[in-house]
């Protein structure tokens, strides 16, 4: 079967991630077919005389960025590979009826997992991302529970999403005990990008500095993948900046920082300074889950990491 497509500007995203595993699973399941072909990776706008929305990323104008269908058929993709997945949020934060464009992001509920986002009332959608109703000073706040119980087979707590931080004085991502409250007070162990390329990764609020620096692959107007992962065994602290690690393991129950967080939500602000203007900063394709230690899976498949794969034929 060549040329499988379902455009997600007239169906919506939950129809197209829903449709593009439905024809994967079908096509298994049919003996006879032998290859299933997706039409377009990408978005390309006006595809076909339609919208255009074919692909399981966004267009070049879009920076290419992951849609619901992507991570849908990822997850999918995984399970038949028997890869442990043990997802419990994500949001792409996809347009719907429910969720319109310019609609409160506060008591919508996440695509995967059904947890409720709080939020305060200037974090609101924007095209398949949240961004800031208003501009100015001001701090725009959400999160979504997230406490699991103690498991030694999971340990890895993590949380990750894309950040853009043009217009903001700085975004930041993590654990906190507040879905609304401050990072600055309430953020248990979070990570911030600022605007001119630089971040810092804080523990206890601003009680603890862990690490500061730039930005590797600084991307001013673009996607920056942040991803914390916290090892609640050892107590320690590991964080990634676009794919780089800058902080590859810190523990916490080390002095000076001596300091064991607690587990209550997870989430991010968006830190806008005076004079900026509404719906320039964002964030994108937020996911929490828990997995195994990393050393358990020596190929690394599971979080993404290929470098132990080769990209030849044999």
């Amino acid at each position: 079967m060549t040329a499988v497509g379902i455009d997600s500007t007239l169906t919506g995203e939950a129809a197209q991630a829903g449709g593009y595993v439905q024809a994967l699973a079908g096509a298994l399941a049919r003996p006879y077919l032998a290859r299933l072909f997706l039409y377009q990776w990408a978005d390309v706008a006006g595809a076909a005389g339609l919208g255009g929305g074919w692909g399981l990323v966004e267009s070049a104008a879009r920076q290419h960025r992951p849609k619901r269908s992507f991570f849908e058929v990822q997850d999918y993709i995984a399970s038949l590979k028997g890869l442990p997945n043990h997802l419990v949020i994500r949001d792409t934060f996809a347009n719907s009826t429910a969720r319109p464009v310019g609609g409160a992001l506060s008591g919508t509920a996440t695509e995967v997992g059904g947890r409720t986002w709080g939020a305060t009332a200037t974090a609101v959608l924007g095209t398949s991302e949240v961004t800031t109703a208003t501009g100015g000073a001001g701090a725009h706040v959400a999160g979504v529970p997230f406490a699991p119980p103690p498991d030694p087979a999971r340990p890895l707590q993590v949380v990750e999403a894309d950040l853009i931080v043009t217009g903001s004085e700085w975004v930041g991502l993590g654990f906190s005990l507040s879905a609304t409250g401050s990072y600055a007070s309430h953020g248990q162990l979070w990570a911030r990008l600022r605007s001119d390329g630089t971040y810092a990764i804080h523990a206890d609020g601003l009680t603890h500095e862990l690490q500061s620096g730039a930005i590797p692959e600084f991307r001013p107007d673009g996607l920056n993948h942040v991803q914390l992962r916290y090892d609640r065994t050892a107590n320690r602290l590991s964080v990634a900046l676009n794919g780089t690690d800058v902080l590859p393991g810190r523990r916490l129950g080390d002095p000076p920082v001596a300091f064991t967080p607690s587990l209550a939500f997870a989430g991010f602000q968006i830190q806008t300074a005076p004079g900026t203007p509404a719906g320039q900063a964002r964030v994108d394709n937020f996911r929490v889950f828990s997995r195994p230690e990393p050393g358990l899976f020596s190929d690394g498949f599971e979080t993404g990491d290929l470098s132990r794969w080769s990209h030849r034929r044999p």
